[in-house]
């Protein structure tokens, strides 16, 4: 994989490790698992086990920071990956070592991109790998990605994209990432990814593809296939790859549809087929009667929790056995202020309409002691996967008494490790500089092909043409009298020789068209064209604008148009924020904004990303439910 460090600088800046930075250690008592707890009121993560709490940080905070978004930590515990925005605007993904205290690298998005972290499965069952996907442009020109970076040291290891031949033709979607490594898969190793369209409702399943990331490209079998896994809601167990899911299995009757319920009768699980392929069903509870809604692994893969509802509102959380059938497993309903729930090797956790945390390790979890008590706006952000080893024993700058915050060095361009100059060489005679890093680039329109070089004089990567436009990263170096310039190509990073005597291979370029000589006139553009006042009629002036943060002041259900349908099971809560896409428009004298950012699932009460929703800014007596 390290061979591919470099295919992936495309469009993404880094800050790697900060080798001032040292943070003292405290040593983290042996546990079979562990749970982190994020306090938004603190803004501090607390580490938890079956003994009570264990010990607490500040959460790592990214240089230049405007909002925080989201968070992930791999299945042995020492590796966070966050999300947040910049003061700059744009998103960033930070990759944080716990035991030794810094970002080992930190990627920038592109200007229109968003980044998306998926679900909490994104690592690879060892921990070595993790995808994470991003998604841009608009409905004309659809763009989205998926990297998957190296967890240690936080490098990319290979990615798939848009423009990728065996890539799905989709409208504007967003990409969230469930990561299947070969522990448990013997033909191939997968990542699958849900692909969710923009601007649509909530849904039960979305469509699914699976892409192949870990193998070489095999001319005889797509990279990307479609995979079976296109539940919206579904839980895989780390040992041997199982997949648990509420769905409607023919056999047995269903109760009647009901509105937004999906009308899903049956728990039970199916093995991970090779992508491509159905996977079948074992279905171990069906009821008729109520309407079932999310299945969890729990207990090593012996039981599981599952989520149903009576269609009146009553709502709780149930326990079953994962190896019974419908006509010989009975099972029993947890108290109904269970609000979460979350499997372990030898148990579960739940958190009750009081935030409490509780741990059992028996089948009924009825009598089982409160742990410790959480914050109303606590969010569990890890639990320690089924069968993984938690491997951290320290923590970094981890303390109870007045923890320092932590914050890293001010991000950078990507600066990649250039090959060692060659010793006594000239360029005295080589023409000027005409480049630097950081500025674009193109081949000169007159040239019929520049190779690209894998090293100053090396290795021929590929042919470019003339026009072809390129990113300088690093250099220069001089080899054989010439200067050489590390330039990105769509993805592929190499060496280029700027000139010879005989002229320029590179010129520079401001992405719209060559740079004039000091004799041509620059065109001057026109002046703007003010656009007249928005106005909606019955509402007050709009206080939001597209590309600006907005903050819920009242709980609101997005919807899939202006005044539309709101979406299944989704919500955002005052007090959060979003960034505006689109809008405003006017509908039913209320002003609307198209916005993403994360809400609740109101089901689980989890965290959960909401993109392309449409949210009312105004009431329609005139008040405010957003502001900037």
């Amino acid at each position: 994989m390290k061979r591919t460090l470099l295919i992936m600088m495309l469009l993404l800046g880094y800050a790697g490790i900060n080798p001032g930075m040292v943070h003292a250690q405290q040593p983290l008592p042996g546990s079979p698992w562990y749970t982190v707890v994020y306090q938004p009121e603190t803004d501090s993560l607390r580490w938890i086990n079956a003994l009570g709490d264990q010990a607490s940080m500040p959460r790592p905070t990214l240089n230049n920071e405007a909002q925080y978004f989201d968070m992930r930590i791999s299945p042995d515990g020492q590796t966070l990956v966050m999300t947040a925005q910049l003061n700059s605007g744009l998103e960033a993904i930070g990759i944080y070592n716990l035991a030794a205290g810094v970002f080992v690298q930190t990627h920038i998005a592109q200007p229109d991109e968003s980044i998306h972290l998926g679900g909490q499965h994104i690592f690879t069952v060892g921990s070595e790998f993790f995808a994470v996907g991003f998604s841009g442009g608009d409905f004309a020109n659809p763009t989205w990605r998926v990297i998957l970076f190296d967890s240690e040291d936080g490098d990319v290891a290979t990615f798939i994209d848009h423009t990728h031949p065996d890539a799905p033709d989709l409208p504007l979607s967003v990409p969230l990432v469930q990561v299947v490594d070969n522990a448990y898969v013997q033909i191939q190793a997968f990542v699958h990814i849900h692909m969710i369209p923009q601007g649509v409702g909530g849904a039960s399943e979305w469509p699914a593809y699976a892409w192949r990331a870990f193998s070489n490209p095999d001319p005889l079998n797509p990279v990307i296939v479609e995979s079976p896994y296109t539940s919206a809601e579904m839980d895989i167990l780390s040992t041997d790859g199982r997949v648990a899911v509420a769905y409607t299995d023919e056999v047995y009757a269903s109760a009647d549809p009901n509105g937004m319920l999906p009308n899903f009768n049956a728990v039970g699980w199916s093995w991970n087929a090779p992508a491509g392929e159905d996977a079948s069903m074992t279905t171990v509870h069906a009821d008729s009667s109520r309407y079932h809604l999310v299945a969890r692994w729990a207990n090593g893969g012996e039981w599981l929790l599952f989520l149903s509802d009576d269609a009146t509102g009553n709502r709780y959380w149930n326990i079953v056995l994962a190896n019974g059938t419908p006509d010989d497993n009975s099972f029993i309903p947890l108290s109904p202020e269970i609000e979460q729930v979350y499997g372990l090797t030898d148990g579960y956790l739940l958190v009750n309409a009081d935030d409490m945390l509780i741990y059992s390790n028996g089948f009924n979890p009825n009598t089982a002691p409160d742990l410790v008590h959480l914050t109303a706006a606590s969010e569990i952000v890890y639990v320690t996967p089924i069968g993984a080893a938690f491997e951290l024993e320290v923590i970094a700058g981890a303390t109870t008494n007045n923890p320092q915050q932590i914050v890293i060095t001010p991000a950078v361009p990507a600066q990649p490790q250039q090959p060692t100059p060659q010793p006594v060489v000239d360029c005295s005679l080589a023409p000027p500089q005409r480049v630097s890093i950081g500025s674009g680039a193109q081949v000169v329109p007159s040239v019929g092909g520049l190779n690209l070089r894998a090293e100053p004089n090396g290795a021929i990567l590929l042919t470019m043409t003339g026009g072809d436009t390129l990113d300088v990263i690093g250099g220069p170096i001089c080899d054989d009298g010439l200067y050489w310039w590390q330039i990105n190509r769509v993805g592929t990073v190499g060496w280029v020789a700027e000139a010879t005597a005989n002229g320029y291979f590179i010129e520079p370029y401001d992405g719209l068209s060559p740079v004039p000589s000091v004799t041509e006139a620059i065109p001057q553009p026109e002046p703007p064209t003010e656009e007249p006042a928005f106005v909606c009629e019955g509402a007050p002036d709009t206080r939001l604008a597209i590309g600006l943060q907005a903050l819920f002041i009242t709980n609101q259900s997005p919807r899939n148009i202006p005044n539309g349908d709101p979406f299944f099971n989704r919500a955002f809560m005052s007090g959060t924020r979003v960034r505006v896409d689109a809008g405003p428009r006017c509908d039913g004298g209320q002003i609307w904004w198209q916005v993403s950012g994360f809400g609740r699932n109101t089901a689980t009460d989890e965290a959960t990303a909401i993109n392309g929703g449409w949210v009312a800014e105004t009431t329609t007596s005139g008040q405010y439910r957003m502001g900037p």
